[in-house]
């Protein structure tokens, strides 16, 4: 019982009595710390919508983009002598930036494919909606992995994917500021 309590400390209590009494109500064994454990994250974790559903608020997010994501800026050209008076002219600047998703999977899964607006300039949106599905699912699988994991094994994991994100920075640093030198 103590290895139970050691190894289900970091798990909701709600959510373990939940897992405990539905695994009761579906097996006739005694549950596993795994079956616990599993039950009570998949209970605690918020439900995410289906890929397809978020690659729908991806493409829904076109008319997010033409909602006031531009600045129109008027020139006026000051009239030369002897020339016709010039129109004035209107330039649209686009302010970039990426849609607003409520879901942040989605914005996630955005990110990994290039970012929003890229995946809106594909030639081939089947590819895109493909690659989305994929990059989507693989992200909610590691949130459940993660969740899944043991306290301890989720800081050296972190430990671990910040000591890859410092040696990604020094290397680009150091090839971006060599060129700079080489110049």
């Amino acid at each position: 019982m103590k290895l139970y309590e050691q190894m289900l400390s970091d798990v909701d209590g709600s959510a373990l009595v939940l897992a405990a009494k539905a695994h009761m109500a579906a097996s006739r064994f005694f549950p596993t710390i795994h079956d616990l454990r599993q039950a009570a994250i998949e209970i605690s974790l918020p439900q995410r919508e289906p890929a397809i559903v978020a690659w729908g608020d991806v493409m829904a997010a076109q008319t997010w983009a033409w909602q006031g994501r531009y600045r129109e800026m008027i020139y006026t050209v000051k009239e030369a002598p002897g020339m016709p008076p010039m129109p004035e002219m209107i330039v649209r600047q686009d302010l970039g930036g990426e849609p607003p998703f409520d879901n942040p999977l989605t914005a996630r899964a955005c990110q990994v494919l290039g970012g929003w607006r890229s995946i809106m300039a594909s030639e081939c949106p089947a590819a895109e909606r493909a690659r989305f599905i994929e990059a989507y699912e693989a992200l909610a699988a590691r949130e459940r992995e993660n969740a899944m994991a043991l306290p301890e094994v989720r800081e050296r994991q972190q430990i671990a994917a910040g000591r890859v994100a410092g040696l990604v920075g020094r290397v680009t640093w150091q090839i971006t500021d060599g060129a700079k030198g080489a110049r």
